[in-house]
């Protein structure tokens, strides 16, 4: 095996030399076993061998793209991520449309990627990560900051951190608003706390703005949502509509009452309770001037709730009609994501949203899939709340990389215009055409930073 690895690798070094300058000769080879064609199981194999001696951890890794099972390649990238070594893609799968004569190109999917458009800034914005976004701005390793912002940015970073730390304080009802804010999107345990007092502020301030002969407000003599409410029930009689009152003793305040029992606990919220009361809390107060100016200045919308949308990606070949094997819309509606994407999402019944990458050739395949998509809540036990699908089609049969390129830009800039902060998790299935699914990789990571 090893005697044959070699011997392909040599072909190939010509173009490896070619695309990095020269200077490059295969100075060894190993192999690998992987106890299963799983990313878990290929990426666990992969650590397990470079790890073994750290001091001897490659520079630099190229990954071969173009031959074998795609799973195999995006492992790897996988591996190389969790050591923290740079990794790029030696593409030959060009020869699917240049012809054998095709010369191999370097392909990096984060060559975007500069340090002010880091893409952990705006996944940090979104998940309202404001501390842990200061703390990376302030981080020394070298003689400049691993992320730079412009003024503007760092002044509305500031005011926010801020105004949380003030929540932390208990100083005002928006600032409790935003610990809370960021309790839900990341389904903390602790939500509750910062609710139920988020609502006794909110209570004391709508009070103050009002003259007490026109409104009578209960007494707080203790800062418990249940007392509260107890008392502002018992003062409806001589409150107006749309009090203060009324509002505090509001089924969507008790909500929040009852949400807060979970707290004591540190049970995670479930995402649709969570969702429902960040939805309350957008229509009780909108959005802060704080808030609107950061937006403004990173041109990201912190998440108003916890996202849990899953957004499917794949190739479909003209045989995936599901005449000889399930299809991948069948298999993700009936046997689901796997659990590590439902654990990362928080529910199995998360909104799906699939993008399916068609040829002239499997257009029709594409479109049987999508048909078992928009329909599965009458023919699948799935419990999907809502399935949308959308359908590219790829010029040539085979379609070449950067053509491929421009059409699922298009597609995926049209499906996250309006919804980006409700992606809580992508999945890339790697199957089909591998220059197609390169084409995908290129431009999902700038699509979600954008």
């Amino acid at each position: 095996m090893q005697d044959a690895l070699r011997t392909a690798l040599d072909i190939v070094a010509v173009r490896i030399r070619e695309q990095l300058g020269g200077g490059v000769e295969i100075a060894g080879t190993r192999s690998v076993l992987a106890s299963h064609l799983s990313e878990r199981d290929l990426v666990a194999g992969l650590l397990a061998d470079l790890e073994t001696d750290p001091d001897e951890l490659p520079d630099r890794v190229l990954i071969g793209w173009g031959s074998g099972a795609t799973a195999v390649s995006l492992s790897a990238a996988s591996a190389a991520i969790r050591l923290g070594l740079p990794w790029q893609f030696l593409d030959y799968s060009d020869r699917e449309v240049n012809g054998a004569a095709g010369s191999a190109v370097v392909v990096d999917p984060l060559a975007f990627v500069d340090r002010r458009r880091e893409p952990a800034v705006p996944h940090l914005v979104r998940l309202r990560l404001f501390h842990e976004l200061a703390a990376l701005v302030a981080r020394r390793g070298g003689t400049e900051p691993p992320v730079v912002l412009t003024p503007e940015q760092a002044d509305a970073l500031r005011d926010m951190t801020d105004l949380v730390e003030r929540g932390y304080r208990a100083e005002s009802a928006e600032a409790l608003r935003q610990v809370a804010l960021e309790a839900l999107v990341r389904r903390d345990g602790t939500a509750g706390f910062a609710l139920r007092r988020y609502v006794i502020e909110r209570y004391r301030e709508l009070c103050g703005r009002l003259a007490l002969p026109v409104v009578k407000c209960a007494r707080i003599k203790t800062p418990i949502l249940r007392t509260l409410r107890d008392a502002a029930r018992d003062a409806l009689a001589d409150a107006p509509a749309h009090s203060p009152n009324e509002w505090v003793a509001s089924d969507e305040v008790g909500a929040i009452e009852e949400f807060g029992n979970a707290a004591h606990e540190f049970r995670l919220s479930e995402v649709e309770q969570a969702g429902r009361i960040a939805a309350s809390l957008s229509a009780w107060d909108g959005v802060s001037a704080t808030e609107a100016r950061l937006q403004a200045s990173f041109s990201v919308r912190p998440a108003p709730g916890p996202a849990s949308r899953l957004l499917a990606v794949w190739a479909v070949g003209p045989k995936d009609d599901g005449e000889t094997r399930p299809t991948i819309a069948r298999r993700l509606l009936e046997d689901g994501p796997g659990d590590a994407v439902v654990g990362y999402l928080g529910t199995a019944a998360f909104p799906l949203t699939a993008l399916l990458i068609a040829t002239s050739a499997s257009s029709e395949a594409a479109e049987i899939q999508i048909s078992e998509l928009t329909s599965h809540a009458s023919t699948t036990p799935c419990t999907h709340r809502a399935v949308a699908a959308r359908r590219v089609d790829l010029p040539g049969n085979p379609p070449d990389r950067e053509s491929a390129r421009q059409e699922i830009h298009n597609a995926l800039a049209e499906i996250l215009r309006d919804g980006a902060e409700d992606v809580g998790g992508i999945l890339v299935v790697p199957t089909g055409s591998k220059p197609v699914v390169l084409a995908a990789l290129q431009e999902l990571f700038p699509a979600l930073q954008a």
